[in-house]
Order: structure tokens, then C-alpha cells, then sequence
């Protein structure tokens, strides 16, 4: 019987099929609140717990793109023992007040059979703003209109 077992075992095993189960958590804020055009950070945790090493593939989108800038939105993380954890962070702002939602979806790069997992996060802004104008580009729009308005003047 022994020996049944194990051949069945070794079978498998040449066979192609994986003994390991692959398995991971994810954890992200449940609401994010922030002011227009004040960048911040999203932090999105895996923790990894199936048998093997694994890497994730890591996708931020948001309900409402126009209104939030953000860069990278898809990271493949570098590999993560069995038991061990991992953090990806994204840096973002806001465009306009607008309530958004994001979505931060986590696939395995090991297991493509595996199902992704999602979590959306509301992301509440203020006030509306321009972020490309900062207090210089004001300063500068100021100077330069109160330029042309002298110039117009004179004559």
C-alpha cells in the first residue's frame, strides 16, 4: 500500500501538478480623506500565505481618473516568502473635489488560475484647486499682469 501511495505521489508531482497552495491577504485603508491638490500616500500591504514564494501583481484604479493624478498605477512586486509580507506604496493627489472611489486589485504572479482580489477605498477631497499653479506660478501671473496692465496704460 505504501508503495501505491508514494508512486501516486510521484506521479503527480511529474505530472504537473503543485502540492504548494498559493494564498495572500491584502490590507488598505477603508477611507481615505484628503484636500485638493495635497499629495498623499496609499499604502497597500500583502501578506503572503500560502506554502511557496510568490510576487503580486498590484493595480490601482479609480472611479473617476480625470480627477485624481497618481503615476505607476500597476506594480509587480519582487518575490515574497511563504508567511512573509510586502508593501506597495503609491503617491497621489486629488484634481478636484469630486467623492472618487478606488480600487486596488492583487493578482499572483505564480498562480495565473488563482482569483484576484479587490478592495475599494472612498476617497473623500475638498476644496477645488489647481495643483500646476502653485504660490510661484500665482506670484508670476500677478507680476506679469500687472505688467501688461501698466503697459496698456501708458498710452
Amino acid at each position: 500500500m505504501r508503495f501505491v501511495v508514494s508512486t501516486f505521489l510521484i506521479i503527480l508531482i511529474f505530472s504537473g501538478y503543485a502540492f504548494a497552495q498559493t494564498s495572500f491577504d491584502i490590507r488598505a485603508p477603508q477611507t481615505i480623506t484628503t484636500t485638493v491638490g495635497t499629495p498623499f500616500d496609499l499604502h497597500v500591504d500583502i501578506a503572503n500565505k500560502g506554502s511557496t514564494q510568490d510576487s503580486y501583481n498590484v493595480v490601482l484604479t479609480a472611479a473617476l481618473p480625470e480627477f485624481i493624478n497618481y503615476t505607476q498605477p500597476i506594480v509587480i512586486t519582487e518575490a515574497v516568502n511563504s508567511g512573509a509580507s510586502t508593501s506597495v506604496t503609491y503617491r497621489l493627489f486629488t484634481l478636484a473635489d469630486p467623492n472618487n472611489q478606488l480600487t486596488v486589485t492583487v493578482s499572483s504572479v505564480g498562480c495565473l488560475t488563482c482569483a484576484s482580489k479587490s478592495i475599494d477605498i472612498p476617497l473623500k477631497s475638498g476644496t477645488f484647486s489647481l495643483p500646476e499653479f502653485g504660490l510661484t506660478g500665482l506670484l508670476q501671473i500677478i507680476i506679469l499682469s500687472g505688467v501688461v496692465y501698466f503697459l496698456a496704460n501708458r498710452r
